[in-house]
């Protein structure tokens, strides 16, 4: 193992870490200044059928996660998605693992990737107040997602500056702030994935494994190896080195997570989003749910690859 293949390694995971940190942040200061419970507002101000709401709901995630990414639609629509439950009065299981089921199945994205929400409460029945930070700072941050192909530190740029001005008028604290990134788990995450890529880099083992296998085999391979290790150190380990079939490999690391909430970082973050709000999620349900949609998602993409090639 070189300098270079840890370098390499590390340049492959450190974006989505960075990204998902300043989502985290961004995340606190729009429950803070009001943007969480202004949305759900929203949402019911559209129906307030379950069913209808439920559908609506979904569509946000979908339109979300396709237009900005997986990461964003979870850390910001979970609680939204819960507020507006609790506001309609309907349960509100369907909402919560609604919310990431459907970003994980809508996202086919790059590798790459929030958290501590701290709403319990369903939003008031008029409209609440909105302080224009949270908000300006979101639509900044969405912005730059949309722009530029690494957008991780100048959203953690734009997420640091306005956390620092609600911690400066008293709005939040710091161990608000610290506690909402999770430091702890990120930092380790992001290690495992720099040991792996590196490991990836140096050993040919994955390469040849993946060099060998099918497009449904390499699709497999990583499904199990994210739900085993969570996906972007997956990635980072099996992309170290160009696979034979990178869509199958794609479709297995994306869609695969939906069996296993440790499959993803997404899960993670919205496995945070969700306690922060005061909602319990359940890995056993999060598995029920989510492994017949994994299997038939892997299915038909596995179909499209057939159809499309593999290349």
């Amino acid at each position: 193992m070189s300098a270079g293949d840890i370098g390499g390694a590390a340049d492959q995971a450190y974006g989505a870490f960075v990204l998902v940190a300043g989502l985290l942040l961004l995340g606190l200061v729009a429950d803070a200044d009001g943007l969480f419970g202004w949305a759900s507002a929203k949402l019911l101000g559209v129906t307030r059928a379950p069913g209808r709401l439920l559908v609506v709901a979904l569509a946000l995630v979908a339109a979300v996660t396709a237009v900005l990414n997986l990461d964003t639609a979870v850390v910001f629509l979970t609680p939204i998605l819960i507020g507006a439950a609790r506001g309609a009065g309907v349960d509100e299981q369907p909402f919560l693992y609604g919310s990431v089921l459907m970003a994980n199945a809508s996202s086919l994205e790059r590798w790459g990737a929030g958290g501590g929400i701290r709403r319990a409460d369903a939003p008031p029945p008029g409209a609440p107040r909105v302080r224009p930070l949270g908000a300006a700072a979101c639509a900044l941050a969405a912005a730059l997602v949309l722009a530029l192909p690494a957008p991780g530190l100048p959203v953690l740029g734009i997420a640091l500056v306005a956390t620092a001005v609600r911690v400066r008028d008293g709005t939040l604290g710091m161990r608000a702030a610290a506690e909402a990134v999770g430091p702890a788990a990120l930092v380790g995450l992001f290690a495992l994935s720099v040991a792996l890529g590196t490991l990836g880099r140096a050993w040919s083992g994955p390469a040849d494994l993946l060099g060998s296998a099918s497009p449904a085999q390499t699709c497999a391979v990583a499904a199990l190896a994210a739900i085993l290790m969570n996906n972007l150190p997956a990635a980072v380990l099996l992309s170290a080195q160009p696979p034979p079939h990178p869509r199958a490999l794609l479709l297995g690391l994306n869609a695969g997570p939906n069996l296993a909430v440790t499959g993803s970082l997404s899960a993670y973050l919205w496995w945070r989003a969700a306690r922060g709000c005061g909602a319990r999620p359940s890995a056993r349900r999060f598995s029920a749910l989510g492994a017949p949609l994994a299997v038939a998602a892997m299915a038909a993409g596995l179909g499209t690859i057939a159809l499309i090639g593999p290349s």
